[in-house]
């Protein structure tokens, strides 16, 4: 569908795989998952049941697993270590679900009744799930509706959050010709977005190392590129000297409060005389 790859049926995206609805990974099916059944249902998502890990998309206790036998030393968790030959998670991650979480992280364990690495989470019995309004996705609590976070909207399917996302397997990503930069999603070509050589015809842009960005003597504010010494630009040697009766605040080309922006420059306020003469 427009010249992109969707999931069949039956699969999600989930990050950038397709995984099976209802089993470890994938997303819940009424609330249940039935196609693993070493997996259980927890904040809409699949995971491994306690004592059970992830190998190979099947929920197992494998060699090497944690809380089993290392594998010729070896431990299949990346964030577990070899010792006395059982494969036992690293400072700061515990077993959750037959798997080392990083503690104080979504489906982690708490730190002190807290969760302190994800601002999104919050302590629910010793375990860090996801605030009201926000859905676990690849690891992270997503606010619903935002961009990477679940759809909202009675079918799941809007993305208020972000004009440039649209809903795709219950997950907002960024339209086609549109990319992911810090949280949102940005028009290709336009200031702040990708680009291979080129902005599109937007003024005092270049594209420099694939992004569009603003041209030398300009500078990036309120999203236009504004030329340095002007108002709305940042001050030239402490004096905006491209705009008739701006001053410099804060390193900033503003206009006082008796003066209004009027076509570049900052006129001075008249006020109507008020007293009159008969005759």
């Amino acid at each position: 569908m427009n010249g992109m790859c969707m999931c069949q049926s039956g699969f999600t995206k989930v990050g950038s795989r397709c995984v099976r609805d209802g089993a470890d990974g994938g997303v819940c099916l009424n609330n249940a998952c039935p196609n693993d059944i070493n997996t259980q249902c927890v904040g809409m998502m699949c995971m491994c049941k306690p004592g059970l890990n992830r190998v190979n998309g099947i929920c197992g206790a494998a060699p090497g697993s944690s809380g089993t036998a290392c594998a010729s030393g070896v431990c299949l968790d990346i964030n577990a270590n070899c010792l006395s030959s059982q494969c036992t998670c690293r400072a700061g991650f515990s077993r959750v679900a037959g798997t080392c979480v990083r503690d104080g992280k979504v489906g982690g364990k708490c730190v002190s009744t807290a969760c302190p690495n994800d601002v999104n989470a919050h302590c629910s019995n010793g375990v860090c799930l996801c605030k009201a309004g926000f859905s676990r996705i690849g690891g992270s609590c997503r606010a619903v509706g935002q961009l990477h976070g679940m759809c909202s909207g009675a079918l799941m399917n809007l993305c208020p959050g972000d004009s440039n996302a649209v809903c795709e397997n219950m997950v907002c990503v960024c339209k086609p010709g549109t990319t992911a930069i810090d949280g949102s999603c940005v028009q290709d070509g336009r200031l702040g977005g990708i680009c291979a050589t080129s902005c599109l015809n937007e003024s005092n842009t270049v594209c420099t190392n694939g992004t569009c960005v603003c041209a030398s003597g300009y500078t990036e504010h309120n999203g236009m590129c504004t030329r340095n010494g002007a108002y709305g630009g940042i001050c030239v040697s402490g004096r905006c000297p491209d705009t008739r009766g701006a001053s410099c605040v804060n390193g900033w080309c503003v206009c006082s409060s008796s003066q209004v922006p009027y076509r570049g420059a900052c006129p001075r306020i008249r006020v109507p005389n008020r007293h009159h003469h008969h005759k």
